[in-house]
């Protein structure tokens, strides 16, 4: 999988210059660095985004999030402010794929780049209880998706946290991972399916997907 490019936004000139730092250090290109909206947004019209990771703040955000949609396909990190905490909703849907503590660690900070590069969601870990409280609709929804994984036996959770991870093999490789057999395997995701209400692997993975930040 090849390296995203990534762009940078945040009104601090320290925190940008400490992220670009950061990101570049891991060899990820980091094509777009800008201290300002306007700047971003002039800046997006030529280089071609992967990410965009970017400070939180109201009412600046959703005053240029249309503009962010016209000028860029460029899924969305977040870093709010505490007073000024993210609540997804569904007019975000497909823009905003995280949110992360601006107090992270380097190595948090490229695992929510890495996630979120391959499609995934990514909430802090240490603020996904707010999370969960703050989520509207869509949020809801994945809520009620995470309680219907904790119903799973601890063996089955496992078989979903596998196959998430090793999406591009074929079940008998994965059995193998998992130590039993193709026959265990197929056993274990019956049930699952039956549990998750869905129909098949590619539906099981699409969920995955939407709860990868809980159950990893």
């Amino acid at each position: 999988m090849k390296k995203p490019n990534i762009g940078l936004y945040h009104s601090q000139p320290a925190m940008l210059a400490g992220l670009y730092t950061w990101i570049n250090s891991a060899r990820i290109h980091c094509t777009v660095s800008a201290i300002s909206i306007p700047k971003l947004l002039a800046e997006l019209q030529d280089n071609p985004l992967d990410i965009l990771l970017m400070e939180y703040q109201q009412p600046a955000f959703f005053e240029a999030l249309p503009l962010l949609r016209q000028y860029s396909n460029a899924k969305v990190l977040i870093m709010p402010k505490q007073q000024d905490y993210f609540k997804l909703d569904e007019s975000l849907a497909g823009v905003v794929y995280g949110v992360i503590n601006p107090h992270t660690d380097q190595k948090t900070l490229l695992e929510a780049i890495a996630r979120v590069a391959k499609g995934e969601y990514w909430f802090d870990r240490d603020n996904i209880a707010s999370m969960l409280d703050s989520m509207s609709e869509r949020g809801v929804a994945e809520k009620s998706l995470y309680r219907q994984y904790l119903t799973l036996t601890r063996k089955e959770r496992d078989v979903v946290k596998t196959l998430h991870l090793n999406a591009e093999h074929e079940l008998g490789e994965i059995a193998a991972r998992m130590t039993i057999s193709e026959n265990t395997l197929r056993n274990h995701l019956r049930s699952i399916y039956s549990k998750m209400n869905v129909r098949n692997r590619l539906g099981l993975y699409k969920v995955a997907g939407r709860i990868a930040s809980f159950i990893e």
